[in-house]
């Protein structure tokens, strides 16, 4: 099993726990959660709208309307939530760079004023198109 540098260290799923467990404290499983939380909210609730928007019809959507629609609400919520994915990402790589290059980030906050910061707004919208591009494809299908 491969880290996030791509080198092979872990054997197994068990043995990556207990390596983290043993390097670093209990709370390094939970690395990551306020991003993960910051961008199902957004992505969710952009998600919904759309979809609410789309049920205030009366009649019901044609075979073609539907896909569509939920096609567009996954873009959509992709465009919400990508900067959270974003700073996760972010956040997972800090541990493996060296030392003096890491932005130490406490939480999802603190990496999207760091990804601003160091490398401007326009940053939070890398990975855009592939991230909406999976989500409608999942959606339509």
């Amino acid at each position: 099993m491969s880290g996030t540098n791509g080198k092979k260290e872990f054997n197994s799923s068990f043995n990556c726990i207990a390596k983290v467990y043993l390097s670093e404290e209990l709370l390094a499983f939970y690395n990551g959660l306020s991003a993960g939380f910051l961008r199902q909210s957004t992505y969710t609730t952009a998600r919904m709208e759309v979809e609410a928007y789309h049920n205030r019809f009366e009649r019901q959507p044609t075979v073609l309307a539907s896909p569509v629609m939920g096609m567009f609400a996954e873009a959509w919520g992709a465009m919400f939530g990508n900067p959270a994915e974003v700073a996760l990402i972010c956040m997972m790589f800090d541990n493996s760079l060296p030392e003096a290059e890491r932005r130490n980030c406490k939480n999802v906050s603190d990496a999207l004023v760091s990804i601003v910061w160091e490398k401007r707004l326009f940053a939070l919208c890398r990975g855009y198109w592939p991230t909406v591009g999976r989500g409608m494809a999942v959606d339509m299908v």
